[in-house]
Parts: structure tokens; sequence; C-alpha cells
């Protein structure tokens, strides 16, 4: 029994201690870019800026970029990699690339941001860079999904809007002639 109970608290000690460097490692990074703004302060919505930012991420750029992105958090690897994702991609542009770049498309893989996005992934979880990969992959196949279905939810709430504005419209003049004809 004695036995067990200092296996028990070995694993707990070890525990502790991954999660107090953990929490120093993020308490550090945090230090570091405090003071610094944004490097992407909303999703890139057209590839021209993208690729002109891509190829500004080198060295401090990379290493503040990553913890930003790493910043985004999520409950677990997919979770965080989407959350990444959409805060760097529009579905829009989203759905002119592809991890490899077929069918016409922009390859991603080719990015210093690829490499970003996983780093970041990998700061805030334990995974292999394919578990990432995999998740970017299917993040990108259903950017064209995500894009229609954004497009018919505008589509329906302007749709709304011009219908109330119709019916806002023609109650006035149901009103006004209503008193005119008491006018008279």
């Amino acid at each position: 029994e004695i036995l067990t109970r200092l296996t028990v608290l070995r694993i707990v000690q070890q525990q502790q201690g991954e999660l107090l460097r953990a929490l120093t490692v993020r308490q550090t990074r945090g230090e570091l870019v405090e003071n610094l703004e944004l490097l992407v302060s909303s999703p890139f919505d057209d590839v021209s800026s993208l690729k002109t930012f891509d190829s500004t991420i080198q060295g401090e750029i990379k290493k503040t970029l990553i913890q930003q992105l790493a910043d985004a958090g999520g409950s677990g690897v997919a979770s965080c990699t989407r959350r990444v994702m959409r805060s760097l991609f529009t579905d829009q542009l989203a759905c002119k690339f592809s991890w490899q770049g077929r069918k016409g498309k922009f390859s991603f893989c080719k990015l210093h941001l690829a490499k970003c996005v996983v780093s970041a992934v990998r700061s805030c979880n334990q995974c292999q860079d394919f578990t990432v990969e995999s998740v970017i992959k299917d993040w990108l196949r259903h950017a064209p999904a995500r894009h229609r279905a954004s497009q018919k939810e505008q589509s329906a709430s302007q749709d709304w809007e011009q219908s109330q504005t119709l019916k806002a419209s023609d109650t006035r003049s149901i009103f006004s002639r209503s008193s005119n004809e008491f006018l008279y």
C-alpha cells in the first residue's frame, strides 16, 4: 500500500512539474509578445496580401507570429488548428488554396505560414505534424461549402431586412392614407 501511494505521488509530481514548465514557457512568451502589435489583426481576404505577408515571415517576426497564433488556443488539436486557420483566412480566400495546390489552387504547404500554423498548434498540444496537417487539409477542403453557407446566410439576412423595410413602408403608407381620408 505504501509503495502504491508513493508511485501515485511520483506520477502526480511529474504531472505538476510538466504543467509548471508549460505555464512558465507560456508566461515567458507572453511577456515577449505583450507589447507588440498583432501581426495579423484580421483574416486575409486576398492572395496578394497573404503572399506579401508570407514573404516577411522570418526571424523574430516568425517567433512572434507563432506565439500569437498559439494564443488562439482550443480544446484540442483540431479545435486549435481550425481557430488558427480562421484567424488567418476568410472562407472566400481559403477556397483558393489546397494543401498541395492541385486543381488550379494555390499551395498552402509551400507558404511559411503553414510551418507557423503547425508550430503554433504543436506548442499548445502534444501532437505530430501529420495530425495538424490533416486538420488543415480538411479545413481547406471544406472552405467552399462554408463560403456558400455564409453567402446564403447573408442573402437570407438581406432578404429579411428588405422585407422588414417594405413592411414598414407599407404600414406608413396605410397610416398616411387613413389619416388623409379622415381629414376630408
